[in-house]
């Protein structure tokens, strides 16, 4: 259990260091989402989540730094209902000692990490340390976060953004042709049993089988350019594209 988590915290540390090494220093505390805190909340809400969730949690560790624990637990978005200014620079800490924080954590996860492994050699009847899956917690938790900061990013302005050193040259060629695919009806199983797995969410159990039936479906994702040809063709304006639901919700949000 030990080296293959320690090898899973490792990439997925090096691939959230290149995530927030995109961001100059100003864009750290910057929230180029109104509803969504700025970057340097959530350089420490990562470390913070591993520590709470797994040292303080189930290890009941002494905190290494309580003020960032309690700071940066919170991770859910900030309220829609009042005027919230998150990104004012002096409301938060440097980003260098969020970093020192990150450190120091990482550090005692990989202690963690041996803990978790040594414990679920003697202890019976705590799924948390039973297979290791509160590592699984900790781990899906930052992957998940990777997809919400990357779309924070893109909608970044060029000026708070650095260049990746390995970023690779663009590949241009011709778009592959799209076409429909027929997918057969058949059961298909949804959820799993909670035996039946490593690590799962809460609510992807239990297990249960619905009818699914045939329908048809794209080979290929949806381009740009695709969608760019649906919206100069009226695709807004034709119901004939959209199921009464959906056309009902378009024409009351007058999308």
């Amino acid at each position: 259990m030990k080296d293959k988590f320690q090898a899973l915290f490792k990439r997925m540390w090096e691939r959230s260091d290149k995530i927030f090494g995109v961001l100059t220093g100003e864009g750290f505390y910057t929230s180029p989402i109104k509803y969504r805190y700025p970057f340097i909340f959530y350089l420490g809400h990562l470390p913070a989540f591993c520590w709470n969730q797994l040292c303080d949690g189930v290890l009941q560790w002494k905190s290494l730094n309580p003020d960032y624990d309690l700071l940066f637990e919170r991770g859910i978005d900030p309220p829609v209902d009042i005027d919230f200014q998150p990104n004012e620079t002096e409301l938060w800490p440097t980003v260098e000692d969020v970093i020192s924080y990150r450190d120091k954590v990482r550090a005692s996860i990989f202690d963690g990490i041996e803990e978790v492994d040594r414990l679920s050699k003697v202890t019976k009847g705590d799924p948390l340390i039973e297979n290791g899956r509160i590592l699984h917690v900790v781990l899906e938790h930052e992957l998940m976060h990777h997809e919400t900061l990357l779309y924070m990013l893109c909608q970044l302005d060029f000026d708070k953004k650095l260049k990746p050193l390995d970023l690779p040259l663009p590949v241009l060629g011709k778009n592959a042709v799209n076409s429909l695919v027929r997918i057969d009806g058949r059961g298909v199983r949804l959820g799993i049993d909670f035996e039946a797995v490593e690590f799962g969410w809460d609510n992807e159990f239990g297990q249960q089988w619905v009818d699914v039936k045939s329908f048809d479906i794209d080979r290929y994702p949806v381009s740009n350019a695709e969608f760019l040809q649906f919206l100069q063709n009226g695709g807004y304006r034709d119901s004939r594209f959209w199921d009464a639901d959906s056309w009902q919700w378009k024409s009351r949000e007058k999308i």
